[in-house]
């Protein structure tokens, strides 16, 4: 992309990657900086808003929802639109059981977290700890939030969803694995039907995939890669039986029409599903991988022909990239890293230990990675191809 000086002196951007807004705030190419926000996620806790807290400025009674922090910090993933990072549904188990879903506009000079609904059982009319965890839902018809993983996904025009809900608070032993859909305010519009035959509702990976206007997921034990067409809410599932991993990601792949899934069973940790011919491939990986786990734990993104991911201990401003060098089905693919200015002064956190999922992401209409380690922060990377 071109930038050119205008009489202020400041850049008018041309190109595929050219933002239609350009933020203050935006880091320099090749440099890592942080999101200044006028509201962070952690000032959103309920217990914090007397209008949501009786007790204020006590703890609430319904303390007993675990902490509020954990909707990050414990298994839990994000997703996006090109322009926002959505929380639509995270906590599970006894780490948090309130259902408040949360998104971020970054398309502003003043970019603050938003919650979009409060959750159920505030002001004492829902009873979260039920023991209906088998259900999926509050008894107000809202759905119990899980460990959200790879699950939460965007659907273009639409809202988020998850592909799967998986096991939900408070006993965790429970839940569904139904499909979730809300809209952009952040309300219920479906529920179901459950994915079956993808292994356990733990781990789950999950993507859109627009030329079938479907969602894939799998989960960890032995299953197949499921789909649900959101046309009909119909599912089924595709390829072979296999053994997945503890964590999956999958990421579509358009133009070659494949899903990428990283998973630590497969030899070379990545395998390509087809969803032509049901086939599972597993092409050779080349190169090292720089401070990441190669595992589930992270949802790549697929950004300039290459699959983007960050799940980092070690080396923290380092992204890392996988890129086909011919067909993704079966030639080899190449590790690499994308370039950090030298004068770069911003060093993102270490990966929470549970994984990073999808707090991790492109947003093409700011040309940005985004990256969230904890309910303070927002970490954006700016690569020197979209500056």
């Amino acid at each position: 992309m071109l930038a050119y000086a205008s009489a202020q002196g400041k850049p008018i951007y041309a190109g595929r990657f050219a933002p239609t807004f350009v933020p203050d705030w935006l880091p320099q190419p090749d440099h890592w900086g942080t999101v200044p926000l006028v509201t962070t996620l952690a000032a959103l806790d309920p217990a914090l808003d007397p209008s949501l807290n009786p007790n204020y400025p006590d703890p609430p009674e319904y303390a007993a929802w675990g902490h509020f922090g954990k909707k990050v910090g414990t298994w839990n993933g994000l997703c996006h639109s090109d322009y926002k990072i959505i929380d639509p549904l995270s906590g599970g188990h006894a780490d948090w059981a309130g259902n408040d879903n949360h998104e971020l506009d970054l398309l502003t000079n003043t970019p603050g977290w938003l919650r979009l609904n409060p959750p159920s059982g505030w002001d004492g009319t829902v009873i979260t700890n039920d023991g209906q965890e088998a259900t999926g839902l509050y008894s107000d018809g809202r759905p119990r939030p899980p460990h959200s993983y790879n699950a939460p996904v965007y659907i273009p025009g639409v809202g988020p969803a998850l592909g799967v809900q998986g096991k939900t608070a408070h006993s965790g032993q429970h839940g569904t694995n139904n499909f979730i859909q809300f809209n952009h305010a952040g309300n219920m519009i479906q529920f179901g039907p459950a994915a079956t035959g993808i292994g356990t509702s733990i781990g789950q990976g999950c993507c859109y995939d627009p030329t079938r206007n479907a969602i894939w997921s799998r989960g960890s034990g032995t299953g197949r890669i499921g789909r649900t067409n959101l046309a009909d809410l119909t599912f089924t599932t595709a390829g072979p039986l296999n053994t997945g991993a503890a964590y999956n990601s999958l990421t579509y792949i358009p133009g070659h029409d494949v899903i990428a899934w990283i998973s630590p069973y497969a030899a070379n940790k990545l395998m390509v599903f087809d969803p032509v011919t049901n086939a599972l491939t597993e092409p050779q990986v080349n190169g090292s991988w720089i401070g990441i786990p190669v595992n589930g734990q992270q949802n790549p993104e697929w950004v300039q022909g290459r699959l983007c991911m960050w799940d980092n201990s070690t080396d923290t401003t380092l992204i890392n990239t996988l890129t086909p060098t011919g067909d993704p089905r079966t030639d080899p693919w190449q590790i690499a890293q994308l370039p950090v200015a030298a004068g770069n002064s911003v060093v993102p956190t270490v990966r929470d230990e549970n994984g990073t999922y999808g707090r991790f992401g492109w947003l093409s209409r700011l040309g940005i990675f985004y990256l969230i380690n904890d309910i303070n922060t927002v970490y954006t990377f700016r690569p020197s191809w979209s500056s």
